[in-house]
Formats: C-alpha cells, sequence, structure tokens
C-alpha cells in the first residue's frame, strides 16, 4: 500500500509524531499518524480519519503539541462528498485514540485546505492553507487562529483575485507577528510566484 509521511514534530517526552496519509485495503486513503521514541521505534499508529472516510483526499498535514501534551492533527478531508475541508482531531499521547469524538471541520462549500499548523506563544493555535469558499477570488490564503479546544479566535483571507496558498508560516520571538510563505498568481504577474507577508498577532496585515 501507498503510505506518505508529510510532517513530524519532535515532542516533549523526546519522542517524534508525524502524520500523513496510508491507502486503505479498499480504495481511498486515512490520516495516518505514528508516534515513535527518541531512536526511531514506533510505539503506536493510529488511523485519525473518520471510519466511513474513504476519499483519496483525506491527508494529515501538521501536528501540534497541545498544552496538556496530547496532539492536535491538522488535515484536509472530504465532507458532505462535495468539498474538501480542514479538519483537527485531538489524540491522546498515550495511545493515539481521538479525543474529540467526530473532530472539528473548517470549511465551505467549496475547497478549503490546510497546509501547516503551528503553536503561538499565547497558547493558542494557527493553521493556514487555502480557501475558495470565501475571499477574492479563486483560491486565496487562509488563516485561521483557534484555542486549545478548537474554537476560532479569528480567520482572515489574504490574496487577489486569482490562485494564492499558504504552506508555512513561523511567529516572531515576542509573538507580534507572524510571517507566511507560498506562492501567488495574483501580484506582479501572469504566472505563480514566490509569496511571503506578515500579519499582527490579529490578523492585521503589516506586509
Amino acid at each position: 500500500r501507498n503510505e506518505r509521511g508529510v510532517s513530524v514534530i519532535q515532542v516533549s517526552d523526546g519522542g517524534y509524531v508525524l502524520t500523513g496519509n496510508m491507502e486503505k485495503d479498499l480504495g481511498g486513503f486515512y490520516i495516518w499518524v505514528v508516534k515513535t521514541a527518541s531512536d526511531g521505534e514506533m510505539i503506536w499508529h493510529t488511523d485519525a480519519s473518520l471510519p466511513n472516510s474513504n476519499s483519496n483526499d483525506n491527508i494529515g498535514y501538521s501536528i501540534i503539541e497541545a498544552l496538556d501534551g496530547n496532539y492536535i492533527i491538522a488535515g484536509n478531508v472530504e465532507n458532505s462528498g462535495s468539498s474538501i475541508d480542514i479538519w483537527i482531531n485531538k489524540l491522546n499521547s498515550i495511545d493515539g485514540s481521538k479525543m474529540w469524538d467526530e473532530g472539528i471541520y473548517y470549511g465551505g462549500i467549496s475547497i478549503d485546505e490546510s497546509y501547516t499548523g503551528i503553536n503561538t506563544i499565547d497558547g493558542n493555535f494557527i493553521l493556514a492553507g487555502t480557501t475558495r469558499s470565501q475571499g477574492n477570488g479563486g483560491y486565496d490564503g487562509w488563516v485561521i487562529k483557534i484555542d486549545q479546544n478548537g474554537n476560532v479566535i479569528w480567520e482572515q483571507t489574504y490574496g487577489g483575485n486569482y490562485d494564492d496558498k499558504i504552506y508555512s508560516v513561523i511567529e516572531s520571538d515576542n509573538g507580534s507577528a507572524l510571517t507566511f510563505c507560498g506562492y501567488t498568481r495574483s501580484f506582479n504577474s501572469q504566472y505563480d510566484d514566490i509569496w511571503i507577508f506578515q500579519i499582527d498577532s490579529e490578523g492585521n496585515e503589516i506586509f
């Protein structure tokens, strides 16, 4: 079967958690999460997707260690058969079991995806990627700030009339700014260009 790793972090116990996806026996993919010891030996692995989701679009893109030591897994899943939404769940660090029943969705009627996520200094989380359900047209960069329970604190789209996607984010040392990198087709040319921009902690653009 096809197995793909997309993201890995080192967690507070010295081990590692990685996510991506794995092909199911009967078709489709599930979000796959693996916990290892510090030497890479596997401790547990789990299917983090919803039980009846068989889409090829299911994939985990980021892991965030929560304040309680458990893990937030963020990825993209087919929702209602007609759209792709961002989906998160919280996994128990001991055995990988789901802690939030069916998890939490973010998205609208079209394609909405997260490609990166981080802890913020204030104890919350940032997810970033792209949306076609809102914004200025085409795909727009999409940033969501959520609390430890997955509740949205604020969300904002960035970009122009064409396709704009965010793939990476870092936070400044004092938490005053977030800097994003991705690509844009909305500014400067008709081709894909590297895109970097910065916002403050409330989502307002700095440059």
